[in-house]
């Protein structure tokens, strides 16, 4: 167990949904230091309004810049590293910026910690990373790849990666389109009836972390059990509680126009190649390392883990996830 009393953590992309959450929680733990680093000044400004509490020190930054996050890193024992750019479509359009942000700032990352020999670095990754067929997953996948070599070759370091899927409410996600469309009397758009995606909570991400850092060794990665649903049952359900909360009664229409550049209709969050390297505790599936000497147990009964291959969520029980996980309250718009 990790003695948080006593650790520095670096959180990088802290004014994220995701990136707060953990905050929250980091001083709930009553963690010595908390360094929030980001690149957006105004959002970090916001961030220290909300938590003003003397333990916490904002670094406006840039991953991308090594001597930017070189002395971030140099303050921390634990870093949590969630800085990235994560729109699949605008990655299509402009890799560079993926590239410079999601391979060569997690680069720069992983330099900076073998320098100050961290004691653990945990890496925010995505469901896109398996088998991605966009530039934004596929840097997911690149870096997840920079974290095990680089615990193969670092001993006094553990790099560990958590994967996530689509965490509801989050900004920029399909939630807050879909009430700015409500709030807008627009239609609201829905690419692809049969689209499916894992869902998870920022508590669930954050509880996802908070345990990967707990238990990790060094190259695995988490995976948090989570359901999935329909992207049209979401919309569905969206407009239904949404409505209802605002006691509006007016109708909303739905309109479908097909998957955007770089989408997929399911996403993936443990492909088969690396189901023979799984272990399963109550609430996690535990991915250790093609590169690592670490026991392989194998799950016999799980080939891979995909959203369009694993029992959906009703709409009912999509409520109730709604309602359990407070996720009206804790949206970003």
């Amino acid at each position: 167990m990790i003695d948080w009393k006593n650790k520095s953590v670096l959180v990088t992309g802290s004014c994220g949904t995701v990136g707060k959450a953990l905050i929250s929680r980091l001083l709930k733990l009553k963690t010595k230091k908390i360094i929030a680093f980001d690149n957006s000044e105004r959002d970090t400004s916001d961030l220290s309004e909300t938590f003003p509490q003397k333990s916490i020190h904002f670094v406006l930054g840039d991953v991308r810049v090594y001597e930017s996050i070189s002395n971030a890193v140099s303050m921390a024992d634990i870093i949590f590293h969630g800085a990235a750019l994560k729109h699949v479509f605008l990655g299509e359009e402009w890799p560079d910026e993926i590239i410079q942000t999601n391979i060569i700032g997690v680069q720069n990352l992983i330099k900076a910690a073998k320098k100050n020999q961290t004691q653990k670095v945990i890496f925010m990754s995505s469901d896109k990373a398996v088998n991605p067929t966009n530039v934004m997953g596929t840097s997911k996948l690149l870096a997840e790849k920079l974290f095990s070599a680089a615990h193969k070759i670092n001993s006094k370091t553990i790099f560990s990666t958590t994967r996530f899927g689509n965490v509801l409410g989050s900004s920029g996600s399909v939630l807050p389109i879909i009430l700015n469309q409500i709030d807008q009397n627009k239609e609201v758009t829905l690419t692809d009836k049969d689209m499916t995606r894992f869902i998870m909570s920022s508590s669930q991400a954050v509880k996802l972390l908070i345990s990967a850092a707990e238990e990790a060794k060094g190259g695995e990665v988490f995976v948090t059990k989570m359901p999935s649903i329909k992207i049209s049952d979401l919309i569905d359900v969206s407009i239904k509680l949404y409505l209802s909360r605002k006691s509006l009664t007016k109708k909303v229409k739905v309109k479908v126009i097909g998957k955007k550049v770089g989408e997929k209709l399911f996403e993936e969050l443990i492909c088969s190649s690396e189901s023979k390297r799984v272990s399963e505790t109550k609430d996690f599936y535990i991915i250790f390392s093609a590169l690592s000497n670490s026991k392989k147990i194998t799950h016999k009964s799980l080939s891979s883990y995909r959203s369009d291959k694993v029992k959906l969520l009703s709409q009912t029980n999509l409520i109730k996830f709604f309602v359990k996980e407070k996720i009206l309250d804790n949206i970003e718009r």
